[in-house]
């Protein structure tokens, strides 16, 4: 298993997520640090990966 972050803006998630996805790997799991992070920036963050990221990759 390799360990690789995946952060900011939605565009330069896409991006490190399709560097792996070119490597062959065909599953990532997502974690946010939420005991360092407030409650509505964790959500923000969601929603942002599910409306601009995961479509992405449909």
């Amino acid at each position: 298993m390799i360990s690789s972050g995946v952060a900011g803006d939605p565009e330069s998630c896409i991006n490190a997520v399709k560097l792996h996805e070119a490597t062959g790997v065909d599953q990532v799991q997502f974690l946010m640090a939420t005991e360092t992070i407030g409650h509505e920036q964790v959500m923000k963050s969601i929603e942002l990966f599910g409306k601009h990221v995961i479509p992405a990759f449909k």
